[in-house]
């Protein structure tokens, strides 16, 4: 057991990401006062999960806590932060999008962000999650780094603005994928074709960008030009104008993509 921290830690709330924060705090054996959770239902269960006990006020936060781990939406950390006593240690947020600077009533802040989505009840692999770190003087992002490194072995600096912008790059990667791949299955299921027949592609395509630039990797008819099965494509979505457009867009992208990159060559 590593004696860092040596003063306990707290989270604040109960959602999704508390909830792992609190069973890698477990797993690793990091000293944890408890956990500050509304929802009783929620509470009792991550209680019986982590054996960490829960509580509803923010008084019940102890003054000695190393770290304070507000595990809240982007939209509640300021209120939330402004509504924390006073601690020897540090004030965390874990948002993408949100500045340090959202957490103006302590000195000693920063940030963690876990560069992964989250789902219901997910359980994340803390070693295969990217942590972006940020620090309110050198000293802290010292302590926020040393921390980190308990948690994830991939734990790189970055301010605000670049924290932002690997979030946009985030939504694209993951988010918009995601959606694609559900507009993928309805289409699929509309002519009762079973959507898992597609996974074994997905699962490749995946692996690929994995040991190689994405831009070099793309197949399929609009890379190709190949305007006989686009239009028989654009006729197939009539019916559905909503992803005929969503095709014709992303159609006209990757042709410009090409475009541009053949240009750099």
């Amino acid at each position: 057991m590593s004696n860092f921290p040596a003063d306990p830690v707290f989270v604040v709330g109960s959602g999704n990401l508390a909830r792992n924060f609190l069973l890698k705090f477990r797993d690793i054996k990091i000293p944890v006062h408890g956990f500050l959770a509304r929802n009783k239902t929620l509470a009792k269960k991550i209680e019986e999960e982590t054996g960490f006990p829960a509580f509803d006020h923010t008084k019940d936060i102890p003054g000695n806590t190393s770290f304070c781990f507000l595990a809240v939406s982007d939209q509640a950390i300021s209120e939330v932060a402004s509504g924390i006593p006073p601690i020897s240690g540090i004030l965390i947020h874990h948002s993408g999008t949100t500045d340090i600077e959202a957490i103006q009533c302590v000195r000693k802040k920063g940030v963690i962000w876990p560069l992964q989505s989250l789902t219901a009840y997910s359980h994340l692999n803390w070693n295969e999650i990217p942590l972006m770190i940020e620090g309110s003087d050198k000293d802290v992002l010292n302590e926020i780094q040393k921390f980190a490194s308990l948690l994830s072995p991939i734990v790189e600096e970055a301010d605000s603005a670049r924290r932002v912008m690997c979030h946009l790059a985030a939504v694209f990667s993951n988010n918009f994928v995601n959606h694609l791949i559900a507009v993928a299955f309805d289409i699929a299921k509309s002519e009762g074709i079973d959507p898992t027949l597609l996974i074994p592609l997905i699962q490749e395509t995946l692996k690929r960008v994995q040991s190689a630039n994405p831009a070099d990797l793309q197949t399929g008819p609009a890379i190709r030009n190949d305007q006989p099965t686009i239009a028989r494509h654009q006729e197939l979505l009539s019916q559905h104008p909503e992803y005929q457009q969503l095709y014709n867009m992303l159609t006209s992208d990757i042709i410009r993509y090409r475009n541009i990159n053949t240009t750099k060559k």
